[in-house]
């Protein structure tokens, strides 16, 4: 990608009358206050012990950053879908039954009601849980959902039809063998939204299924952590479509979960142009053991260092002369353990 904007990657100094003495006394001001903001939550919370950026005592748990925290719920549907996958049909269940309900066929999610989300967020999981685990004996089971959504024709109607046809295409595909799943998700985020069935309208433009393999495909790539899909992955990212916002931004996702370095700043100017617009459909929460974009842009950024080396790092990015990627929230996710560090900082500032 190109060079990120200026905005991203250092404050602009302001020169008016002052001297530079008084700017400096001003910016040093303003760290003292922020560190003395995130030593408050640390001593308040502590919630965790580290010594660098270690995995997360329960590995189902990953801290949230950006992403709204993992739901208990989706904790035990990721549980029953190693178990059997079967059981997540109630919520496809659920689902029918949930929009049947509904007096309205209108329905835009960004205004929903938080239960109207977390709904949503459950069927969208338990689809691509299934995708994820399930053998081609439950596909008629989904294709029973699929009928059914499809009577019921409301304004959802699209979404879910792609998602759950698109689910089954990718359980066929895994069943198949690795190499030939791998290899076709690879082929989806390059020519999901382009050269397969259904994929185009009449317009030539991308259709719900072909954004559908996409982002299938993405989550598919993440999850199994293939190394050969970051530089594909990041390439899509520089397609208008996807690059930014709601489309790009579970891509962005994947990228985190394979943790490519050469892709930091990709993920880092994501996090700050795209985030945003992911928390608009609040049930994108983070998965079961999925890592945080941000979490994952200062695991590679501090790869190597020491934990007073990535304290030292990210107090820096705080000050506005590196380019803070939420810092602060990863600070205050380090718990008991950075308060001696950032109480140094306090009483001895830099600049």
């Amino acid at each position: 990608m190109g060079p990120l904007p200026s905005w991203l990657v250092r404050q602009p100094r302001l020169v008016c009358h002052r001297t530079s003495r008084l700017l400096n006394e001003e910016v040093n001001a303003m760290k003292r206050c922020a560190l003395f903001h995130t030593a408050v939550l640390m001593f308040a919370t502590a919630p965790l012990v580290w010594a660098d950026l270690p995995p997360a005592k329960d590995p189902l748990r990953q801290p949230a950053i950006i992403l709204p925290e993992t739901p208990a719920e989706w904790i035990e549907m990721y549980c029953t879908a190693q178990k059997n996958p079967a059981g997540l049909l109630c919520y496809l269940r659920e689902h029918v039954a949930f929009m049947s309900e509904r007096k309205q066929k209108s329905f835009s999610v960004s205004e929903t009601t938080p239960g109207e989300k977390e709904q949503l967020g459950r069927r969208w999981y338990a689809l691509t849980l299934l995708g994820d685990t399930a053998g081609s004996d439950i596909i008629p089971a989904i294709e029973e959902f699929v009928a059914a959504r499809k009577a019921q024709g409301d304004t959802m109607t699209d979404f879910d039809v792609a998602l759950a046809e698109v689910v089954i295409e990718r359980i066929q595909l895994r069943v198949s063998g690795r190499d030939t799943y791998i290899a076709t998700m690879l082929d989806w985020v390059r020519n999901g939204d382009k050269t397969y069935p259904r994929s185009l309208d009449e317009r030539g433009q991308p259709t719900r299924k072909g954004k559908m393999r996409v982002w299938q495909a993405a989550w598919a790539l993440g999850q199994l952590r293939v190394p050969e899909a970051a530089p594909v992955l990041e390439a899509k990212t520089q397609e208008p479509l996807w690059s930014a916002g709601m489309y790009g931004f579970p891509l962005i996702r994947a990228l985190a979960q394979i943790g490519d370095r050469n892709t930091m700043k990709t993920v880092a100017h994501a996090c700050y142009s795209g985030g945003l617009f992911d928390r608009l459909f609040r049930w994108n929460w983070l998965c079961p053991g999925e890592v945080d974009p941000v979490w994952t842009y200062w695991q590679m950024r501090t790869q190597g260092m020491s934990l007073p080396q990535t304290i030292e790092t990210m107090l820096g990015a705080l000050g506005g002369d590196e380019l803070d990627v939420y810092a602060h929230k990863v600070l205050e996710a380090l718990g008991d353990t950075s308060v001696p560090y950032l109480i140094d900082a306090l009483q001895h500032p830099r600049g």
